[in-house]
């Protein structure tokens, strides 16, 4: 990216975050991506939130105005818990209710932007964060 298009995304979720509301998410299964005996990424599945698909539609809506566009594949909002499994029974989901979890909530006060860099790990680095209003 160049440095005009950092600027661009900072000031386009500054903006959102100015606007946003602090937002409980809550946790509601463990799961996996990918093969149900051998996923790509096993996650903690999040109950939906309406604040959260508004705050991921604004965005969308605002970046596609400057002609950038998210990921198009349907958006599942989740925490990631392990990437790269390679061996054992992940026991995960699918099976009774062995994939339930406690319920575990907390407040999202802020988003974070992150650059990817396939090539380190981990992949993810926070460039950027935005404190929601309270």
């Amino acid at each position: 990216m160049t440095k005009q298009q950092v600027e661009k995304f900072n000031s386009i979720f500054s903006d959102a975050a100015a606007q946003a509301s602090v937002f409980t998410l809550e946790l509601t299964h463990i799961d996996g991506f990918g093969a149900s005996d051998h996923p790509r990424i096993v996650y903690a599945g999040i109950k939906h939130s309406q604040s959260l698909f508004d705050l991921r539609e604004k965005l969308n809506q605002t970046l596609a105005k400057e002609t950038i566009t998210l990921d198009s594949r349907p958006f599942h909002p989740h925490v990631t818990l392990a990437k790269r499994w390679q061996s054992g029974n992940p026991r995960i989901g699918g099976q009774s209710d062995q994939g339930q979890l406690e319920a575990l909530s907390w407040p999202v006060r802020e988003m974070t932007l992150f650059t990817v860099h396939p090539d380190r790990i981990p992949n993810y680095q926070p460039a950027a964060k935005f404190a929601f209003q309270t």
